[in-house]
């Protein structure tokens, strides 16, 4: 008996043939994901919110499974290099291909890291976190060291650099294997090449794709270590796509050669109308009316397109839409800041400043 896929197949195909626009990126990217010797390594989709960044890389994604890619993605919800490693290895595990070794050391890995987070010993505090995280030695560079809320709040070097000896002092009495204290104290450096030599072999018979969505909530660790990627010699059977909306910086010269850039903004006139054919939105008034709304953004159009009931309100689902927009900011008070911002048409500090207050 043939296997019978399940739901999440079906809602794909679905939405797949709801998919308007965009012709020239998809026919762009058909040609360039197959070449026997890529031009490009990496396919980096940026444009404003709710431009269609995830759409438009779910339907890549579609695409390179024609082709034959096994396809692995991540967003921001894997914090760090070793959580977005994990999520990949995960995922090819169930597509029946697992990295061992890898899954066995990030397992001692994750086993080690929650006896720490669990110890009332550890090292505590802001500062001690961004020491046995995100700063390394290498990543300090200044007096001061911008952290989550950019621009707010400033930690001196001194102060990452005491806590950082700290955390050493501490691993060292806390871990006595020496593999298991380089791990944790590094364990990108330990991880990565693990995971790619075990990739490579599958890359052998098998092309694949790692994905990146909403890339701009990602952590600088992670954006280093993709520009450090050519150390570890990934095959050239790996590609990549990233989504997000802030465009490749002077920083990405590493990969600026390999990697093509695909922008996109709201609709044309004519792909709105397409899109709201493909919603079934037959009534010209409503049609209007989304178009004026929308701004022909597409997200914003596809939430305004399958409001409910035969006339049209324009009390629309808002609270969703700005949900989607800040569902990674996770502190309530910059929450707060976002929403009273949105008040004005426009804002500068001294207004800001006023609706804070």
């Amino acid at each position: 008996m043939a296997s019978v896929g399940d739901w999440g197949e079906l809602i794909d195909e679905a939405e797949a043939e709801r998919f308007v626009g965009r012709e020239q990126e998809l026919e762009t990217f058909r040609l360039q994901i197959n070449l026997p010797k890529p031009r490009y390594l990496v396919f980096y989709i940026t444009g404003q919110g709710g431009a269609g960044k995830s759409t438009l890389l779910n339907r890549y994604q579609d695409i390179a499974e024609e082709f034959g890619f096994l396809i692995a993605d991540s967003d921001e919800q894997q914090r760090d290099v070793p959580a977005v490693l994990s999520r990949f290895a995960q995922q090819f595990e169930e597509q029946g291909f697992p990295l061992k070794h890898f899954n066995e050391r990030y397992k001692t890995y994750r086993q080690k890291m929650h006896e720490i987070e669990n110890d009332p010993e550890a090292p505590q505090g802001l500062a001690a976190i961004l020491a046995r995280t995100v700063v390394r030695v290498a990543y300090i560079g200044s007096d001061a060291i911008p952290i989550a809320r950019k621009g707010l709040e400033f930690i001196p070097r001194e102060a990452i650099e005491m806590q950082a000896s700290e955390w050493a002092t501490y691993l060292s009495k806390k871990l006595t294997n020496k593999e298991e204290f380089a791990l944790v104290r590094e364990p990108v450096p330990i991880l990565t090449p693990l995971f790619f030599e075990e990739l490579n072999k599958l890359t052998q018979t098998r092309k694949v794709l790692l994905c990146f969505d909403n890339f701009e909530a990602a952590r600088p660790e992670l954006r280093e270590w993709l520009l450090q990627l050519k150390e570890y010699r990934p095959s050239q059977n790996i590609r990549i796509i990233i989504a997000g909306r802030d465009q490749p910086g002077a920083k990405w010269d590493p990969l600026r050669g390999v990697t093509q850039i695909i922008r996109i903004d709201v609709f044309t006139q004519q792909d709105a109308e397409a899109f709201l054919d493909a919603y079934s939105v037959t009534n010209t008034k409503r049609r209007k009316e989304i178009l004026e709304l929308s701004g022909r953004l597409p997200v914003l159009m596809s939430w305004l397109a399958v409001v409910e009931g035969n006339e049209f309100e324009t009390s629309i689902p808002t609270h969703d839409i700005v949900e989607r927009f800040l569902r990674w900011v996770t502190e309530p008070e910059l929450k707060q800041v976002a929403m009273l911002a949105s008040i004005p048409h426009s804002f500068n500090a001294e207004i800001l400043k006023l609706l804070l207050e």
